[in-house]
């Protein structure tokens, strides 16, 4: 462990760090405390949240930290840092939650928020451009918008089988997470005929040119071995035993790839050399066996050839070089990346942002919704990050990995589901955004509606006075959202608002205990005008040996309700004076 030095960081250095240590990674605070000489960058690429949070109380006074400070943060290097100090994630991070107590625009937000990311441009404009554009967006696919309840699954969420009427056989289907990461993959950018994969093929072994001609001429891919046997319809349990008796210790997998696993619409790419295609095509049918050619490929699929150049695609393929493996899936490249490359379209229009919604994200099961997709939603897993991942989903058996142009907004009512409950996977793959109740807000959105500035001033002190008081005996989870006033533009609006959301809300969030509704809204008393809004019914027990002790704290309880004209002096009374 190095030694502890005096190191006085100057403002305008941590401005321009800041932005950048924004992104870190928790778990690497132990190792970069370590981490001597080993330059900013190395620093940069593992930074921590919680050096940011120390950094940001230590700014313009002297501190006492390990050397690695002095040497990574100060600047005190050459990197050479952007003119903003920050990149596209540091301003729109790709995975958010936006949580607060109901009623708070987490909906109204996340909603200016998703076209923010699309369009950063839009960041100024009034509400209702928002929503022309947001439903803009949703019509051409750049946002989707689905709503988390106790019952959804993996099966909607990513993929499973459904009924189809129409065939009256349940059949597979892509989920509204599967579908929009198709989207900002580029797949629906392409030809319709494009596919969900990327396939390396060997077109005849070295020297043999004349089966990638056939293939070039006849439109077509081919695999040797098994002469002479028609595979149709052998699943791949069938393909290793003939592999087991025909060719021992061969690997079976390209033969059943060919014959099983590709699709229609699927792109092939034929190998060149360990860096580099020589063709590239689409495939447009089914398995075939063709027992008349004499060089022995006898496994064909049908493909349409899009183009004969050498292509160099190291770089498109993460920097991994090509096996000499027959057939396998390039599933680091999706097929809008193949796409630009033939049509020359540059890189940056197949990598705009893409934006998904889920409303109430903690009223799901995490786990069985998004089930080992959850991993893959990380910063540093997303395809073409540094620890890209992807899995085979165990419907479709495709491999599958999140494109890193799709942005997950999340919202999250606390009062619903404590944020302590949420799913600790979920959690620390989210930054959490928090949106509390702001009377500024009634204030602002009254005075627009040209409300009268004493009810006004009255809404906003009553407000922020019964959340001190929910806070105080329940917790800052409960509280009563602005949204809940904005309609409160007169004493009508008042009593509607009051009596028929806020005051049944309050009765859910204590329901069963009526002392603590006295101690929030008051006993009622009818002096000088009334005060308080708990009464206690006059009830009728009928004779007999019935006893009742009304004086209780649980006795029955109901809402005194004042009319319109008395309201204002009766909150005036039970919560100002």
């Amino acid at each position: 462990m190095p030694s502890a030095v005096n190191a006085h960081i100057p403002a305008q250095n941590i401005e321009t760090v800041l932005p950048l240590l924004e992104k870190a990674h928790k778990s690497f605070l132990s190792k970069a405390v370590g981490t001597v000489g080993g330059g900013t960058t190395p620093f940069l690429k593992y930074h921590s949240p919680g050096i940011v949070k120390y950094l940001r109380k230590s700014v313009s006074h002297e501190i006492s930290e390990p050397s690695y400070v002095a040497k990574n943060v100060l600047l005190e290097s050459n990197v050479e840092f952007g003119k903003e100090g920050k990149d596209f994630t540091d301003q729109f991070p790709l995975n958010t939650i936006l949580f607060g107590p109901p009623g708070t625009g987490k909906t109204y937000t996340v909603q200016r928020k998703a076209v923010e990311i699309i369009d950063p441009s839009a960041a100024n404009l009034p509400d209702g451009e928002i929503g022309e554009k947001f439903r803009g967006y949703r019509d051409e696919g750049r946002i989707e918008f689905v709503t988390f309840h106790p019952s959804f699954s993996y099966e909607e969420f990513v993929e499973g089988f459904r009924y189809d009427p129409s065939a009256r056989v349940p059949t597979l289907h892509d989920g509204i997470f599967k579908e929009i990461c198709g989207a900002a993959d580029g797949v629906d950018e392409v030809s319709s005929e494009s596919g969900g994969r990327v396939w390396k093929v060997s077109l005849g072994g070295r020297g043999e040119h004349r089966v990638f001609e056939r293939c070039m001429e006849n439109g077509e891919i081919a695999v040797g071995w098994l002469h002479g046997i028609d595979l149709t319809g052998a699943e791949g349990g069938r393909i290793a035993e003939l592999f087991r008796e025909h060719h021992p210790g061969s690997n079976f997998r390209s033969t059943n790839r060919l014959v099983n696993e590709m699709h229609e619409g699927d792109y092939v790419a034929v190998y060149d050399s360990p860096t580099a295609i020589r063709a590239l095509g689409v495939v447009t049918g089914g398995y075939e066996f063709k027992d008349g050619y004499e060089d022995g490929y006898h496994h064909v699929r049908p493909v349409r050839w899009l183009d004969r150049e050498v292509r160099d695609i190291h770089a498109l393929n993460g920097n991994t070089r090509l096996t000499m493996e027959t057939v396998y899936n390039l599933w680091r490249i999706p097929p809008s990346k193949l796409a630009a490359l033939l049509s020359d379209t540059p890189e940056s229009d197949t990598d705009k942002p893409y934006v998904l919604i889920i409303d109430e994200i903690n009223r799901g099961n995490i786990s069985r919704i998004f089930g080992e997709l959850i991993t893959l939603l990380e910063t540093d897993k997303r395809r073409g990050a540094e620890n890209e991942l992807s899995v085979k989903l165990p419907y479709s058996q495709k491999d599958f990995a999140v494109p890193g142009n799709l942005h997950v907004v999340g919202t999250m009512n606390t009062a619903d589901r404590s944020i302590a409950l949420l799913d600790v996977a979920l959690r620390r793959r989210f930054e959490f955004e928090e949106m509390m109740p702001d009377a500024g807000v009634i204030r602002k959105v009254l005075t627009k509606k040209e409300a009268e500035t004493d009810i006004i001033d009255l809404i906003c002190s009553v407000f922020e006075v019964l959340n001190a008081r929910i806070t105080a005996l329940l917790d800052r989870d409960h509280q009563i959202g602005h949204s809940y006033f904005l309609g409160a533009t007169s004493p009508d609006g008042l009593h509607h608002t009051l009596y028929r959301r806020a005051f049944p809300l309050l009765q859910e969030y204590f329901y069963n205990d009526p002392a603590q509704m006295r101690r929030l809204l008051g006993e009622y008393h009818s002096d000088d005008g009334g005060s308080g809004f708990i009464e206690k019914p006059k009830m009728n027990f009928g004779n007999g040996d019935f006893s009742f002790d009304a004086e209780a704290d649980d006795a029955p309880w109901t809402f005194h309700e004042y009319d319109a004209e008395e309201l204002e002096d009766a909150l005036r009374r039970t919560f100002l004076e």
